[in-house]
C-alpha cells in the first residue's frame, strides 16, 4: 500500500445545459482530524453480514416549472388525463401538475416474479441525469460507473443556493472527453468511468477558480503545493483520472491524503486508521486493470460512517437511521470485485433537512 499526503496547509471547466454474503458497517468513531503519516497501528476490520439493487429516495424537493423531458417516468400506468403528455402521475413527476389527490397505486410485488418489460430497464446517461436534475435544486453530489451500471445521490446543498448552472455529458474516450471540458466555462463538480461507456462528467459553475485533471499520481503534490485538491476522482483501464479543484468550497482548509490498496480489506485498515484521527473519506475509486482502489482522505471536522452489502433492505434502513442523526449520502460506490454497494454517509449542515435521492445499480445505454 502506497500513502501520500498533503500537510497543508487547468483545465478549465458548457452542451445539455440547466442537468457468503456480508455487511460491512462502520461507525463513526469521533473526529478531528490530524494527517500524522508513518503510523502503523491498525486494528482489524470488522464485518457481518447482504444486496440487490434499486433506487432509495428520502424527501425530493421539486421546484420551479416543469419542462419536458425525454424520459417518461409513467411507462407502465394508463394515461387517462393530459392526452399526448402522460397521466396525472406523469405530469405530476414532470414538475407539470400538483400532487395529485389520489395516491398511485403500488402491487408490491416481487421483481423476479414481475420483471421490467425488455427495452425499459435501461437508460441514457444524459436522460438519467436530466430526470433527477430539472424542476430540483439537485445537484450529482456522487456517481460511479460500473460494468454499465450507475450508482449515484442527488441532492441540493445551501451551499449552492440559489443553484448555479450546470451541464453534464458522457464521452467514449479520453480525446472526446477532454474536448468536452474544454468547451465548458464550468468545472467538474463530479466524474465516473466505464470500461465501456467512457466517461460520465457533471460539471457546474462557480465552482472553484481553477482546475486540473491529473493522470499520473505523482503529479497530483505539486497540485497540492499550488492550492489545489483533490475534489473527484474515477478509473478507467490503467490509470487513474485525479480531478484537483483550486478554492472549491468544500475543500477549504481541509489537509488531503490519497492511497492505493489491492484489496478493500487492506484499503478498510488504513480507512478506520484514520477515521480515528479524524479523517473523512472524499474520494473512491477502481482500477479493475490495475486491481487497486485509489482513496481520497481529508482532515474535517465532519463525522463519517459507512455501509457495505449485497442487501438493499439493510441498506435502506440503515441509511434511514443515520439520516435522522442529520448523515447524508456522500457516495456511493459499486465493488466490481462482488458487486457490493458502499454507501458512506457524512454530516453536513449545508444538507441537512434537504433530502436525497440514491440510485444504486441504474443500467446505463449510450
Amino acid at each position: 500500500m502506497i500513502v501520500h499526503f498533503n500537510r497543508l496547509k487547468p483545465y478549465r471547466v458548457r452542451p445539455v445545459q440547466l442537468q457468503p454474503t456480508s455487511d460491512d458497517v462502520e461507525e463513526p468513531i469521533g473526529q478531528r482530524f490530524g494527517l500524522d503519516a508513518g503510523s502503523d497501528s491498525r486494528e482489524p476490520a470488522e464485518s457481518a453480514g447482504v444486496e440487490l439493487s434499486e433506487a432509495h429516495v428520502m424527501d425530493p424537493v421539486p421546484t420551479g416549472n416543469a419542462e419536458p423531458t425525454d424520459l417518461d417516468l409513467n411507462q407502465h400506468s394508463e394515461s387517462g388525463e393530459g392526452v399526448g403528455e402522460g397521466g396525472d402521475l406523469t405530469l405530476f413527476m414532470t414538475g407539470k401538475r400538483p400532487r395529485p389527490s389520489t395516491e398511485p397505486m403500488y402491487s408490491k410485488g416481487n421483481i423476479d416474479d414481475f420483471p421490467i418489460t425488455n427495452g425499459y430497464d435501461s437508460v441514457e446517461y444524459t436522460d438519467f441525469i436530466n430526470s433527477h436534475i430539472r424542476n430540483s435544486q439537485n445537484i450529482l453530489i456522487s456517481q460511479s460507473m460500473c460494468y454499465g451500471t450507475f450508482g449515484g445521490c442527488f441532492a441540493p446543498s445551501k451551499r449552492y443556493s440559489p443553484r448555479p448552472s450546470l451541464t453534464w455529458g458522457i464521452r467514449k474516450n479520453y480525446d472526446d472527453f477532454l474536448e468536452f471540458v474544454n468547451e465548458q466555462s464550468q468545472n467538474i463538480y463530479s466524474l465516473a468511468c466505464d470500461e465501456n461507456l467512457g466517461f460520465g462528467v457533471f460539471f457546474m459553475k462557480n465552482y472553484g477558480t481553477g482546475q486540473a485533471i491529473i493522470r499520473n499520481t505523482s503529479d497530483i503534490k505539486k497540485k497540492w503545493d499550488e492550492g489545489f485538491k483533490i475534489t473527484a476522482c474515477a478509473a478507467r483501464g490503467s490509470t487513474f483520472y485525479v480531478i484537483m479543484t483550486k478554492d472549491a468550497e468544500e475543500y477549504k482548509d481541509k489537509a488531503e491524503k490519497w492511497f492505493t490498496c489491492s484489496t478493500w480489506a487492506a484499503a478498510k485498515i488504513e480507512i478506520l486508521k484514520d477515521y480515528k484521527e479524524g479523517k473523512v473519506i472524499t474520494g473512491l475509486c477502481y482500477s479493475s486493470v490495475l486491481g487497486l482502489y485509489f482513496v481520497v482522505m481529508a482532515k474535517t471536522p465532519e463525522v463519517q460512517c459507512y455501509h457495505r452489502s449485497g442487501d438493499i433492505i439493510a441498506r435502506v434502513k440503515w441509511m434511514d437511521e443515520k439520516n435522522k442523526k442529520g448523515f447524508h449520502p456522500t457516495i456511493i460506490f459499486k465493488y466490481p470485485t462482488d458487486q457490493k454497494i458502499l454507501v458512506v454517509m457524512t454530516k453536513d449542515q449545508n444538507r441537512s433537512g434537504l433530502g436525497y435521492h440514491c440510485t444504486y445499480n441504474q443500467k446505463i445505454v449510450n
